[in-house]
């Protein structure tokens, strides 16, 4: 009888285990503080895309958030990676069996499943990173937008002012919009350098088609180096460890995305784009635990709500920037927070941008 009961008790702790670490099909591990909620307090959750938590960019900076929420309010959270954007679904759907008070999905491949999840369960709240639906938002449904071409748009400024061949490169994952307003910020800040100094610098761009792949992040970034350019930028999610590791080996310049990406290229790297989806995924969140309404929401974050930026005057930046370059880059951003300047968010009003200057 003993004997039956250790056995028992043993594949009972071992199912736990299996249950906590996710599953075999590419839904990925989730990481949990208690159980959803069950002890009466506020819960989160938060789908990632294939990217993973640890992805030293988007993904960590948005989990960063709640592990704060959960320091500041012993909130109970957890996440759970989604190895293909089919498995965004199912993963919110194990977060709502589980009674989280918010589900968060990060990314803009979540739109679809969001917006079906939310249809299904309408007592549910939902919250999405990097998409904007605008007047067709769902009631339960928060969404959390940047102006992360602001961000760029300063690291195509200092690129160009940094670059001793006159070609830099920007580096994207996907051809989506999030990107292409990447994109079109970095473009516009390349052409205002050159026209407010007279610099003839042109920019490279090309699109690696995922946010995983490392090692083609890696060979786009070296062909980019073999064709002459010497400051490179990818808005790569993951992948873009591949153009940081290739800076590294060509002794090139690099700027990091999302996060100070310094520690990983302290001899190459400028400086880092920063969008502080961390800090709005905790706005958001604390809001709701104190009982306030969130759904229907369409919100947007910029320079002028210290949302995206640059990093500040020290460490790589300081040893490798003038300091003159380093403040002009920052002045620009304090003419964008204050509506002087305006930057553009696609291709359209980049073209515009340019022949006004």
């Amino acid at each position: 009888m003993k004997k039956a009961l250790l056995l028992a008790t043993i594949l009972t702790l071992a199912l736990a285990v299996f249950t906590a670490c996710g599953n075999d099909d590419g839904g990925g591990a989730s990481v949990a503080n208690g159980n959803g909620g069950a002890n009466g307090g506020f819960s989160a959750g938060m789908v990632t895309d294939a990217s993973g938590v640890n992805d030293q960019s988007f993904n960590q900076s948005s989990w960063d958030g709640l592990l704060r929420l959960r320091a500041d309010i012993g909130a109970e959270i957890g996440y759970l990676e989604s190895a293909t954007p089919g498995h965004m679904a199912p993963n919110m759907d194990r977060f709502y069996d589980q009674g989280k008070d918010i589900i968060w999905v990060i990314g803009f491949l979540g739109a679809d499943p969001v917006v079906e999840q939310a249809t299904i369960n309408p007592t549910q709240t939902y919250g999405i990173v990097d998409f904007y639906f605008g007047d067709g938002i769902l009631p339960n449904v928060v969404a959390v937008d940047f102006r992360d071409n602001e961000a760029t748009f300063m690291a195509g400024y200092l690129a160009a002012r940094q670059s001793n061949t006159g070609i830099v490169g920007f580096i994207g994952g996907m051809e989506i919009p999030v990107i292409h307003r990447f994109e079109a910020g970095w473009r516009a800040g390349v052409a205002y350098a050159n026209h407010v100094h007279g610099l003839d610098v042109v920019t490279e761009v090309q699109y690696i088609g995922d946010f995983e792949s490392v090692t083609i992040a890696r060979g786009i970034a070296s062909s980019m180096r073999v064709a002459g350019a010497d400051v490179l930028y990818g808005a790569a999610g993951g992948a873009g460890q591949g153009v940081i590791d290739a800076a590294i080996e060509y002794g090139i310049y690099v700027i990091g995305v999302d996060l100070d990406q310094s520690h990983l290229a302290p001899n190459n790297m400028i400086t880092s784009t920063l969008k502080h989806v961390g800090e709005a995924i905790y706005d958001v969140s604390l809001r709701l635990s104190r009982g306030e309404a969130v759904g229907g929401q369409n919100l947007v974050y910029g320079i002028a709500q210290n949302a995206v930026g640059i990093t500040e005057f020290t460490g790589s930046t300081a040893n490798l920037v003038d300091r003159g370059v380093h403040s002009d880059t920052k002045a620009l951003g304090a003419r964008i927070a204050s509506g002087e300047l305006s930057v553009p968010a696609n291709s359209t009003e980049l073209a515009a941008f340019i022949a006004g200057l």
